[in-house]
């Protein structure tokens, strides 16, 4: 039984850890992805201005 508990304990710590790296990258993804796109926009938001000429 006790090799039981211990096996279980030991897919429960790599599940956790596996959890952890994909929030990791998920976050990083995420920043990246929001970096860009505000960029993208500000990069557009200019030429608008310069195009109405404010």
């Amino acid at each position: 039984m006790a090799y039981i508990r211990k096996n279980v304990n030991t897919i429960l710590m790599l599940l956790v850890i596996a959890l952890v790296i994909l929030f990791v990258v998920f976050t990083y993804y995420s920043r990246e992805k929001f970096k860009s796109l505000s960029q993208e926009y500000y990069d557009k938001k200019a030429n608008i201005e310069i195009l109405l000429g404010n």
